[in-house]
C-alpha cells in the first residue's frame, strides 16, 4: 500500500510539475508542425481553412495560450482601459509625430526609395503645398518670392465631423491625393481620394473603406504609392474569433450618401416607377456590401510556427477612379504568419518581415552573462516575404533576428540587404546594454516558394560596442 501511495504521489507530483511549467516558445514547439506547411500554398477553400482555425485554437489552448472565448463581428472597437485615451467624436491627426521624427529639414516628403511615395502630412504638388491637419486638407500657393505664400483652399476629408476617425497620412500621385486613416465607426481603413486642380482647389473623387484591424504602427506607414499603384497593408487577427462562424472576410467598398440615395428611391416610388426604385435599391445594397478583398482560397498557409496566427494582407490598388457604383480595383496577397511585421516597399516588390509576437515567445529562465554575444543560430527565428507588385506569387526565406524599423531594409540591384537585431532564445538579455546586430546581404534568388534557412555566409555579426 505504501509503495502504491508513493507511486501515486510521484505521478501527482509529476503532473503538477507538468501543469505548472511553461510551454516552449511557439517556434520551438513541434506540436505546431501539425498546422505549419513546408511551402507557400493556398488553402483549397472554406473547409480546409475552417479545419486550420479549429486545430490552431486547440493547440493554442494546449499551450495555455489566449484565444478569444467570445467571438464578435469583424473588427468591433475595443474598449479603452483609460477613458482619456478614448477621444470620442474627434478627428485626430496621428501622422504629425511621424513626420517630425522622419522627415528631414529640407525635404517635405518622406521617401526611403526613389519612385516610392510614402505617407506624410505635408506634400508638394506643382506650386502648391498640401497639408493634412485635423481631418482637413489645406492648399497653399508657395509664391515666387520670399514671404509670398498664400492660403488657397480647405477641404474636409471626413464625411461627418463627429466621426471617430484617425487620419494618419497623405500620399500623392500627379495631382491626385490619397488620405489614409482608420475609422472606428466604419470598422476599417479609410481611403479618401481627392484631386487638386491647377488653381489649388480641391475636388473630391471618392472615399473607400477596407474592413481590417487597425494597421497603425508608430514607426512605419501602412501605405505606399508605386508607379501610380496604391500599396496598403492590413492585418486580420484570427485569435479574435473563437470559431469559424464569427469570421467575416474583409471587404472593400465605396462610401455612399445613403440619405441621398433613399431620397432618389422614395422619389421613384412616389412617381410610380417601382421598377426603377427597385433597381436603385439593389444598386445601393451592392455598394453598401462591397466586395470581398479575399477569402480562404486566396490565403497562403503558414510556413512559420505560431500559436497566435494573423492574416497579413497586402493590397495593390489602381488609383484610377472607377465608376460611381464600383469599389476600388485591388489585387490582394494574403498569408498567415506570426503577429509582428515590418514592411518595406521597393520599386518592384513589397517585402514583409514576419516574426513571433509576445504570445509566441516565452522568456528564458536564465539571464545572459555580461558581455555575452548573441549567436545567429540560437537567436529568435523570423522570415522575409517577397510579394511582387505585378501579382506574381509570393516567396519567402527564413532568417534570424528582428528589424529596428523599415529603414533596416533596402534592395540593391538583384540583392536584398537588411540589418537585424539578434535576440537569444537561451538567455534573457539586458536591453539597457544595447543589442548585437547581423548585417545580411543575399541574392533575391534565395527567396523561394519552399523557403529555407538563410546560410550564415550571407550574414556578418556586428557585436554590441556599448
Amino acid at each position: 500500500m505504501k509503495s502504491i501511495g508513493l507511486i501515486g504521489f510521484g505521478i501527482l507530483l509529476s503532473a503538477c510539475q507538468t501543469l505548472s511549467s511553461e510551454p516552449p516558445s511557439a517556434f520551438d514547439d513541434t506540436r505546431l508542425d501539425q498546422i505549419t506547411w513546408d511551402g507557400l500554398e493556398k488553402f483549397s477553400g472554406d473547409n480546409e481553412f475552417k479545419t486550420y482555425m479549429r486545430e490552431a485554437r486547440k493547440l493554442s489552448e494546449k499551450r495555455d495560450g489566449w484565444w478569444a472565448s467570445n467571438g464578435y463581428t469583424l473588427l468591433a472597437q475595443a474598449e479603452c482601459e483609460n477613458p482619456e485615451d478614448c477621444m470620442d467624436d474627434e478627428i485626430v491627426v496621428t501622422g504629425a509625430s511621424r513626420s517630425a521624427s522622419s522627415a528631414s529639414p529640407v525635404s517635405i516628403t518622406n521617401v526611403q526609395t526613389q519612385g516610392v511615395d510614402e505617407g506624410d502630412i505635408v506634400k508638394q504638388i506643382g506650386d502648391h503645398l498640401v497639408v493634412l491637419q485635423d481631418g482637413r486638407l489645406f492648399s497653399v500657393d508657395m509664391g515666387n518670392t520670399s514671404g509670398s505664400m498664400e492660403f488657397i483652399d480647405r477641404f474636409n476629408v471626413y464625411n461627418d465631423e463627429n466621426s471617430d476617425t484617425w487620419y494618419d497620412e497623405i500620399l500623392t500621385y500627379k495631382n491626385r491625393i490619397l488620405v489614409t486613416g482608420y475609422s472606428y465607426d466604419e470598422e476599417g481603413t479609410e481611403l479618401s481620394v481627392v484631386d487638386l486642380n491647377s488653381e489649388g482647389k480641391f475636388e473630391k473623387v471618392a472615399t473607400f473603406y477596407i474592413s481590417s484591424d487597425d494597421y497603425y504602427d508608430p514607426e512605419n506607414y501602412a501605405t505606399r504609392i508605386v508607379n501610380g499603384k496604391l500599396v496598403i497593408y492590413t492585418p486580420l487577427y484570427l485569435t479574435e474569433y473563437y470559431d469559424w462562424e464569427e469570421l467575416e472576410w474583409p471587404v472593400i467598398r465605396r462610401w455612399v450618401d445613403e440619405e441621398a440615395w433613399d431620397d432618389r428611391i422614395d422619389a421613384a416610388y412616389d412617381a410610380d416607377q417601382d421598377q426603377q426604385a427597385e433597381a436603385l435599391e439593389a444598386k445601393l445594397d451592392r455598394m453598401i456590401s462591397g466586395k470581398n478583398l479575399f477569402d480562404a482560397r486566396n490565403i497562403y498557409k503558414p510556413v512559420q510556427r505560431t500559436a497566435a496566427p494573423v492574416v497579413h494582407s497586402v493590397s495593390v490598388c489602381s488609383l484610377d477612379a472607377p465608376s460611381d457604383e464600383e469599389p476600388l480595383d485591388c489585387r490582394n496577397t494574403a498569408f498567415i504568419g506570426p503577429e509582428r511585421q515590418e514592411m518595406y516597399v521597393s520599386g518592384n516588390d513589397v517585402f514583409m518581415w514576419i516574426g513571433p509576437g509576445w504570445d509566441d515567445i516565452m522568456d528564458p529562465e536564465d539571464s545572459c552573462e555580461a558581455g555575452q554575444m548573441a549567436d545567429i543560430k540560437t537567436s529568435i527565428p523570423s522570415a522575409f516575404y517577397r510579394i511582387p507588385i505585378d501579382g506574381v506569387h509570393p516567396e519567402a526565406v527564413f532568417v534570424k533576428g528582428e528589424p529596428i524599423n523599415q529603414f533596416s531594409f533596402e534592395t540593391f540591384g538583384d540583392e536584398f540587404r537588411a540589418v537585424l537585431k539578434l535576440t537569444s532564445t537561451e538567455c534573457e538579455q539586458d536591453w539597457d546594454s544595447g543589442a548585437d546586430l547581423t548585417v545580411m546581404n543575399f541574392p533575391m534568388s534565395k527567396f523561394s516558394r519552399t523557403p529555407s534557412e538563410l546560410s550564415t555566409k550571407y550574414q556578418t555579426l556586428i557585436p554590441n560596442i556599448g
